[in-house]
């Protein structure tokens, strides 16, 4: 017999008979028996726990979830959504009295806990549960301004002070990852080539260029922002004092550092008139101090430079201003540097390849020279107007190679002008006499054969005569090498 009939707790399954007997008090006889009672107990819903999505928020109060279109269909899984009802609670006590249902929840806080119940619309059996919502942050990236700036330098870099930009672009967020990128996606570098990481250094040296920051966190989108750092081309230019001769005017050229930039050019002249162009180049003409001042075309950027202007009397000179020994050794130039003018003059000396043979020098003397057509330079020591008078200087080769190699092919005598000669005789023997070649200053040189026919490596002979149209006679004899 059950003795607890007031707590009874069935304990053959889901459903079970309870058989009732009645017995009399006065008899002792059973009055009646049977299956009065049917106890049955239905399954509680099955409670299914939600997948929960990621929520990326910017701030309290800016993401609303919609609970039942969201989470209803997971937590009933294969259970009709006709025989079930499931709602929303705020705490655990709404829950349990079926009361403040809500159907969204705002994002208050960074994690918020929802109570949950399904209900059997048959039976009325529920159960409860709950699970939590985390919101995250949202990466913002917040704008940092960069002011043009000219270069310094002039290698087109500026130091930037970013000491406050990581902390402008962060903003008041936390938990942030910051990186750095340059305009192809790589990591940004800084002058030395080292990737630069956060936090950002508080200067930055570096020429015009627009980087790239993302600003992450583990879960949501990244924020990207572009910052542009620019830097005017504040360009390096020299002008020096320019001397122009007696009684003319000079162009004045700008030695433009990078001359494919286009600048402004402001021209302050001695009599303080204002030339302003687009060029680096000015006629000058007055003597005194002059002002140029380069700037960008946006004006933003600019420097200037003073420089004079001298006058000085040219250099005049012939070949009867000069002393020439040749056909030896030891030839040699000498200038009167007294019939050139009245300034004080420099001269260099570059032979008829183009070769330097003294750099400018004070002295108009130079020996030791080998023959040929030197080309003279003249200018006065402020380098004024330069003049250049060619010299000949008569050269006998000592040696030639008729190889056709296109060096010392052919023998013959070098730095002599035909002009000045009326007569010339060349006459070339071998080493026993024989005549081989006969020719005159404006014949082809020798190329080392006779009658068509090459002769060999030896020493040959030579006699020279030339006759000046002054009369004066020059003669020499001697000897030279073919080498094959």
């Amino acid at each position: 017999p059950i003795v607890a009939i007031s707590n009874y707790e069935n304990t053959t399954g889901s459903n079970q008979t309870i058989w009732v007997r009645l017995d009399s008090d006065i008899d002792n006889s059973c009055v009646g028996l049977g299956p009065y009672v049917e106890l049955v107990v239905n399954p509680l819903p099955d409670l299914n726990t939600p997948s929960i999505p990621t929520f990326c928020v910017s701030g309290p109060n800016t993401e609303t979830v919609d609970l039942n279109s969201q989470f209803d269909a997971e937590i009933l899984g294969a259970q009709a959504a006709t025989d079930f009802t499931v709602d929303y609670y705020l705490t655990l006590s709404d829950a349990q009295n079926n009361t403040a249902a809500v159907s969204s929840i705002t994002n208050t806080t960074s994690l918020e806990t929802v109570f949950y119940r399904i209900f059997n619309n048959s039976t009325g059996c529920s159960d409860i549960s709950q699970f939590d919502i985390p919101f995250f942050d949202t990466p913002q990236a917040n704008s940092f301004s960069s002011l043009p700036e000219c270069e310094t330098d002039n290698d087109g870099l500026f130091l930037f002070d970013t000491s406050n930009l990581e902390a402008t672009v962060l903003g008041s967020q936390i938990n942030m990852s910051v990186a750095y990128f340059d305009a192809l996606g790589n990591p940004l570098q800084d002058a030395n080539g080292a990737i630069i990481t956060s936090p950002f250094p508080a200067i930055f040296l570096t020429a015009s260029q627009r980087i790239t920051v993302v600003v992450s966190n583990a879960t949501c989108v990244d924020a990207v922002i572009d910052i542009d750092f620019v830097v005017h081309p504040n360009t390096n230019f020299l002008v020096e004092d320019v001397v122009i001769c007696n009684g003319t005017s000079e162009l004045i050229e700008l030695d433009l550092e990078d001359p494919t930039l286009n600048f402004n050019y402001q021209w302050t002249l001695p009599d303080l008139s204002v030339i302003n162009t687009t060029q680096p180049e000015l006629v000058a003409s007055q003597l005194g101090d002059y002002q140029v001042t380069v700037s960008n075309l946006n004006g933003s950027c600019s420097r200037s430079q003073f420089f004079e202007v001298f006058e000085s009397e040219p250099p005049s000179i012939t070949l009867e201003n000069i002393t020439i020994v040749e056909g030896t050794s030891n030839n040699s130039i000498v200038v009167d540097e007294a019939a050139l003018g009245s300034a004080n003059y420099e001269f260099e000396l570059v032979d008829e390849n183009g070769n330097l043979v003294a750099a400018y020098q004070d002295a108009g003397n130079f020996y030791q020279l080998t023959g040929g057509f030197y080309s003279l330079y003249v200018r006065d020591e402020l380098q004024c107007a330069e003049v250049v008078i060619t010299v000949p200087v008569l050269y006998i080769p000592n040696f030639f190679t008729p190889n056709n190699d296109g060096y010392n092919d052919t023998w013959g005598i070098k730095g002599v002008i035909s002009g000045d000669y009326i007569f010339s005789k060349i006459s070339i023997f071998d080493r026993y006499g024989k005549l081989l070649k006969n020719m005159s200053i404006n014949s082809n040189f020798w190329n080392g054969t006779y009658n068509g026919a090459r002769l060999p490596t030896s020493d040959y002979w030579y006699a020279i005569e030339l006759t000046k149209s002054d009369g004066s006679v020059f003669v020499k004899q001697g000897h030279f090498t073919l080498r094959r």
